[in-house]
Protein backbone atom coordinates (compact mmCIF):
# COMPACT_ATOMS: atom_id res chain seq x y z
CA UNK A 1 0.00 0.00 0.00
CA UNK A 2 1.35 3.56 -0.97
CA UNK A 3 1.76 5.63 1.93
CA UNK A 4 -0.60 9.02 1.31
CA UNK A 5 1.73 12.35 0.97
CA UNK A 6 2.99 13.94 4.23
CA UNK A 7 1.00 17.01 5.35
CA UNK A 8 2.73 17.57 8.72
CA UNK A 9 3.71 20.68 9.53
CA UNK A 10 2.35 22.24 6.29
CA UNK A 11 -1.15 23.62 8.25
CA UNK A 12 -3.91 24.30 5.99
CA UNK A 13 -1.88 24.76 3.02
CA UNK A 14 -1.41 21.10 2.91
CA UNK A 15 -4.93 20.75 2.65
CA UNK A 16 -5.23 22.33 -0.65
CA UNK A 17 -7.32 19.51 -1.82
CA UNK A 18 -9.99 20.54 -0.19
CA UNK A 19 -9.87 24.00 -1.04
CA UNK A 20 -11.00 22.66 -4.41
CA UNK A 21 -14.74 21.87 -3.40
CA UNK A 22 -17.21 23.82 -3.81
CA UNK A 23 -18.45 25.84 -0.74
CA UNK A 24 -22.17 24.94 -1.19
CA UNK A 25 -21.02 21.30 -1.94
CA UNK A 26 -22.66 19.34 0.66
CA UNK A 27 -20.52 16.44 3.31
CA UNK A 28 -22.17 13.54 1.67
CA UNK A 29 -20.42 14.71 -1.67
CA UNK A 30 -17.11 15.26 0.55
CA UNK A 31 -17.55 12.31 2.04
CA UNK A 32 -17.67 10.00 -1.11
CA UNK A 33 -14.49 12.04 -2.64
CA UNK A 34 -12.47 11.16 0.43
CA UNK A 35 -13.36 7.68 0.11
CA UNK A 36 -12.75 7.45 -3.55
CA UNK A 37 -9.08 8.74 -1.88
CA UNK A 38 -8.84 4.67 -0.98
CA UNK A 39 -6.59 5.52 2.03
CA UNK A 40 -7.30 6.63 5.31
CA UNK A 41 -7.86 10.14 5.99
CA UNK A 42 -7.23 11.82 9.37
CA UNK A 43 -9.27 15.21 10.48
CA UNK A 44 -7.60 16.84 13.16
CA UNK A 45 -10.00 19.40 14.85
CA UNK A 46 -8.04 21.59 17.42
CA UNK A 47 -9.39 23.68 19.67
CA UNK A 48 -12.97 22.05 19.30
CA UNK A 49 -13.63 24.34 22.42
CA UNK A 50 -14.43 27.36 19.97
CA UNK A 51 -17.45 25.59 18.49
CA UNK A 52 -18.93 26.76 21.79
CA UNK A 53 -17.16 30.09 22.26
CA UNK A 54 -17.54 31.18 18.92
CA UNK A 55 -20.47 30.00 17.11
CA UNK A 56 -24.44 30.33 17.62
CA UNK A 57 -26.37 27.66 18.44
CA UNK A 58 -26.94 27.06 14.32
CA UNK A 59 -23.76 27.56 13.14
CA UNK A 60 -22.72 24.86 15.78
CA UNK A 61 -25.50 22.33 14.99
CA UNK A 62 -24.65 22.74 11.00
CA UNK A 63 -21.28 21.95 11.76
CA UNK A 64 -22.13 18.95 14.20
CA UNK A 65 -24.51 18.25 11.70
CA UNK A 66 -21.84 17.78 8.47
CA UNK A 67 -19.16 15.60 11.17
CA UNK A 68 -22.18 13.51 11.65
CA UNK A 69 -22.86 12.94 8.16
CA UNK A 70 -19.02 12.46 7.08
CA UNK A 71 -18.50 9.95 10.01
CA UNK A 72 -21.62 7.98 8.63
CA UNK A 73 -21.17 8.18 5.02
CA UNK A 74 -17.27 6.99 5.16
CA UNK A 75 -14.72 4.06 6.65
CA UNK A 76 -11.71 5.77 6.04
CA UNK A 77 -12.25 8.98 8.12
CA UNK A 78 -10.27 9.03 11.13
CA UNK A 79 -11.28 12.33 13.13
CA UNK A 80 -9.18 13.48 16.24
CA UNK A 81 -10.23 16.08 18.43
CA UNK A 82 -8.66 18.68 20.81
CA UNK A 83 -10.77 20.46 23.38
CA UNK A 84 -9.53 22.09 26.44
CA UNK A 85 -10.98 20.08 29.06
CA UNK A 86 -13.28 22.31 30.67
CA UNK A 87 -15.72 22.22 28.09
CA UNK A 88 -16.24 18.08 28.27
CA UNK A 89 -19.62 18.62 29.29
CA UNK A 90 -20.61 20.70 26.88
CA UNK A 91 -19.92 18.34 24.19
CA UNK A 92 -21.98 15.83 26.43
CA UNK A 93 -24.85 18.32 25.77
CA UNK A 94 -24.80 16.70 22.36
CA UNK A 95 -24.98 12.84 23.04
CA UNK A 96 -26.25 12.07 19.28
CA UNK A 97 -22.43 13.13 18.11
CA UNK A 98 -20.48 12.63 21.67
CA UNK A 99 -21.21 8.81 21.22
CA UNK A 100 -19.71 8.50 17.43
CA UNK A 101 -16.43 10.02 18.35
CA UNK A 102 -14.50 8.45 20.71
Amino acid sequence: MNSPPSLVGKGAGGLGFASSFPHDLNCQVIGERLKALNTPVILIIDQFEECFTMCDDSQRQEFFDCLRELIDCTDNLYIFIGMRSDFRARWREYPEYASRIH
